[in-house]
């Protein structure tokens, strides 16, 4: 085998993270339909302490084959297994729906949703459908993607642009955690 291509698993997951961030960053800078406006790519600062709570109590399903459920602060043997059967050293959970947790049109919602998987489909990064649903179902479920491969930052970026106050993003050691971008 050539020496170029003898890399350990995690220069070559690192390095496909670079690749997506920046495939991800072209695709979101270059396109100006995609383009928002400054005051819609800030986060707002701080978050409530019910909203934080409500999303470590959000299940985070994951509709692979079998289904499987993540938990904030929880190993996930399920994700791990997975990311490593990819090769994946990351994943994200990341959805474009209710930007700013402010209930959308279904309508709105998918299209938003859509949008983010053509972005995706892009960057050639594995990805998998998926929902965000709190237990006490007051809020309706948030259709989401699992993207595995997907670095921290690229993820942030993401949420930025869809207007997420957060995510949820697992290391190799498959423990799903919740960040704001």
């Amino acid at each position: 085998m050539p020496r170029s291509l003898c890399k350990t698993r995690e220069k070559t997951s690192t390095k496909i993270g670079r690749a997506s961030a920046l495939m991800l960053s072209r695709c979101l800078i270059n396109n100006p339909e995609k383009q928002q406006s400054k005051q819609a790519m800030t986060t707002p600062q701080t978050l409530s302490t019910e909203l934080l709570q409500a999303f470590g109590q959000t299940h985070y399903i994951v509709h692979h084959e079998p289904p499987f459920t993540m938990h904030i602060g929880r190993p996930c043997s399920e994700l791990k297994i997975l990311m490593t059967d990819q090769n994946a050293l990351s994943a994200a959970f990341i959805t474009a729906w209710n930007p700013f947790s402010q209930n959308l049109p279904a309508k709105e919602n998918k299209a938003r949703q859509n949008e983010l998987k053509a972005t995706l489909k892009k960057s050639g990064l594995t990805c998998i459908d998926g929902i965000g649903q709190h237990p006490s179902n007051n809020w309706p479920g948030e259709v989401s993607v699992l993207v595995l491969g997907l670095d921290l930052e690229a993820a942030k970026s993401l949420a930025r642009h869809y207007e997420q106050h957060a995510f949820v993003w697992a290391a190799g050691d498959g423990v799903p955690e919740l960040v704001q971008p």
